[in-house]
């Protein structure tokens, strides 16, 4: 792929991750817990969605980096765009796979939450709004032609 063609494919990817960012982690699961009456439903539909979000993150850092990687190691590894993006990437898989086992782990028997519960969700939505300024970051930089 031409040099330009590689940077309109990274820019759309860009766009499309960020966006399924945004969407997940500010408009779908704040609805959930919105409609449904059932927190715990909403909480459980929730987690799966970011479960997806964080397998979307890792196949759309692939797209991006790979590319690169494949080109230059060397020169690739500190350029600032693949810092930001693997930084985005280690920031979700951080939350879905380090910070929601503690979540997890703090339920009670009744399906209700114990006193840890408010403080790991805090540092998974820390994390995912890091995530997602990250993001927020890499688009303005791939738009601004750098």
């Amino acid at each position: 792929m031409s040099p330009t063609g590689f940077g309109v494919a990274r820019r759309v990817v860009l766009s499309l991750w960020a966006g399924s960012l945004w969407t997940v982690g500010y408009l779908a699961a704040p609805t959930l817990f919105a409609v449904l009456d059932d927190r715990r439903l909403a909480g459980e539909i929730a987690g799966r969605m970011f479960y997806a979000e964080t397998w979307l993150s890792l196949i759309c850092a692939a797209l991006i980096l790979l590319p690169e990687f494949i080109g230059d190691l060397g020169r690739a590894i500190f350029r600032l765009d693949n810092i930001l993006v693997i930084v985005c990437v280690v920031l979700l898989v951080g939350a879905e796979w380090g910070v929601r086992p503690l979540m997890d782990a703090s339920r009670l028997a009744d399906g209700g939450t114990g006193p840890d519960f408010a403080m790991w969700h805090g540092v998974a939505a820390g994390m995912y709004l890091c995530a997602s300024i990250v993001a927020l970051v890499l688009l303005w930089r791939s738009n601004s032609g750098r």
